[in-house]
């Protein structure tokens, strides 16, 4: 369902991650950021992803309309299958 996987569970740091979903955001977009991890995991920090959302969605701002997942889905497909929201 998502397009854009910065792998943020995997250790990377803040600017990293939103680079990664900075360069590769297009027009319905549905960017997958982890909230929390397993005690034993090995990168168990989400810090660097509350960062990068910070980063991300300054970068964004006034670009694009944030919306949630339903309200995604509701809008329909755009061309070539990609889900689209009117901005």
């Amino acid at each position: 369902m998502w397009d854009i996987d910065p792998k943020d569970w995997s250790g990377r740091d803040a600017s990293a991650i939103a680079q990664d979903v900075i360069s590769k955001i297009r027009p319905g977009s549905i960017v997958l950021l982890h909230d929390g991890a397993y005690k034993d995991a090995k990168y168990p920090d989400r810090q660097p992803t509350v960062d990068a959302v910070e980063q991300i969605l300054a970068a964004l701002a006034g670009k694009y309309r944030f919306g949630t997942i339903p309200e995604l889905l509701r809008e329909g497909r755009g061309k070539r299958g990609r889900r689209k929201l009117k901005c």
